[in-house]
């Protein structure tokens, strides 16, 4: 009994198929990432680096350790998520002075989309001048001196 008679006619074109896309998939994924990241320790491919970070000492021990390793700002990964680690009040001070436009927005997703009426809510609102309008009339309509005066009594 031949092997290739055993499996149905369809399963190897399609598992080549899966291969080679992936590959590509791959490859090209690899070469398009132009932008200059951070150093930061290997990562899993479902996990991150939470195998790094959840160990026998504190994570603030070990995110001490990491700093040490790849200097005061590295990127780490939890899960698919990228975060931008700083470890020094001088790195700190830098990055939110002069990225503090790219730093200050929320993520999104489809929970904040449903509950802040399409990203208009002052929570979860892009940062650019309909959230400053709407922090203006927060700040004088329900934090104004009158507000605070009426739920005094």
């Amino acid at each position: 009994m031949d092997i290739i008679s055993f499996f149905p006619s369809w399963i190897l074109p399609t598992t080549l198929l899966l291969f080679f896309t992936s590959i590509f998939m791959y490859a090209l994924r690899r070469r398009s990432s132009s932008i200059k990241l951070p150093p930061g320790p290997k990562r899993l491919p479902i996990i991150g680096n939470l195998h790094q970070v959840l160990g026998k000492e504190g994570v603030h021990q070990t995110l001490w350790n990491l700093s040490q390793t790849y200097g005061p700002a590295m990127l780490l990964h939890f899960g698919a998520q990228p975060f931008l680690v700083i470890s020094s009040s001088e790195m700190a001070t830098e990055v939110l002075k002069t990225h503090d436009e790219k730093l200050c927005t929320r993520p999104y997703s489809k929970a904040t989309k449903l509950l802040s009426f399409n990203y208009m809510d002052v929570a979860f609102a892009p940062h650019n001048d309909h959230w400053r309008d709407m922090r203006k009339v927060l700040v004088s309509e329900f934090l104004g001196a009158k507000r605070i005066d009426y739920i005094k009594t």
